[in-house]
């Protein structure tokens, strides 16, 4: 996902979101499938929805009715909607839908616009819907075009201020899959309304400090620690000099 500035042509490549989509889908049948057991959602959205994995995998369970939102750049040939199942513009200002869903997605998305427009954005979000699966960036996860990466417990205090509780049933599941991108398993959550159906159902995933949700995943500080130049190098001498 990109702003109108930015696009993911020009940012990623083209074989970008081809590959991005092969290995997504696993991730999705196992998230959506674990929330199915939960809400069992009939319609989905998804803010900031790249090619369309998480909705196309969304039909293929049986969610018939779905809408993206994404950038004009979506209409490219590695789209997998139907181009009249997307809502093409840019996401630094105001989305919304005639009508609200069972489950709306936004997945790494928000780090990518300003930080001016995080609060509107999460309005934006609990707007279209009660059940909310969010992820973003942390601070220093790093990634191209990312200007707004913030903790856990800052989009849960957003949530919050709409109403939305924070819940954390995905990353206990999902924390030890490799084959699940890290990013996921650090900053996957569930924000639902408070006193809805779905929050009732989420009930026993509830977090009582919102500092808690903050968690770095050991497999983002390695990725981290091996971006840092000379890193490998400096490990590599103190394995040969025996000081791990």
């Amino acid at each position: 996902m990109a702003t109108k500035a930015q696009s993911p042509d020009s940012l990623y490549g083209t074989d970008f979101h081809a590959d991005r989509d092969a290995r997504t889908r696993a991730a999705a049948r196992l998230v959506l499938g674990k929330i199915g057991e939960w809400i069992a959602p009939v319609s989905a959205c998804d803010v900031g929805c790249g090619v369309g994995t998480w909705l196309s995998v969304a039909q293929e369970m049986g969610i018939a009715e779905v809408q993206g939102f994404e950038g004009p750049w979506a209409r490219t040939a590695n789209l997998v909607l139907d181009e009249g199942q997307v809502s093409f513009q840019n996401l630094e200002e105001k989305v919304s839908a005639d009508r609200r869903f069972d489950l709306v997605i936004s997945l790494e998305v928000a780090e990518h616009l300003a930080e001016s427009r995080a609060r509107s954005f999460v309005g934006d979000l609990c707007a279209l819907g009660d059940c909310v699966l969010f992820s973003a960036a942390i601070p220093f996860q790093g990634g191209t075009g990312h200007v707004n990466e913030q903790w856990q417990s800052y989009w849960a205090g957003h949530f919050a201020d709409h109403g939305y509780q924070a819940f954390d049933p995905i990353r206990p599941m999902i924390w030890q899959n490799g084959d699940i991108a890290f990013w996921y398993r650090q900053n996957m959550l569930v924000f639902a309304r408070e006193g809805s159906e779905a929050a009732a159902k989420l009930s026993g995933h509830g977090f009582g400090a919102p500092a808690m949700l903050d968690l770095v995943h050991p497999d983002q500080y390695l990725h981290a620690e091996a971006a840092q130049p000379g890193r490998a190098i400096s490990r590599k001498v103190k394995q040969v000099l025996g000081r791990a």
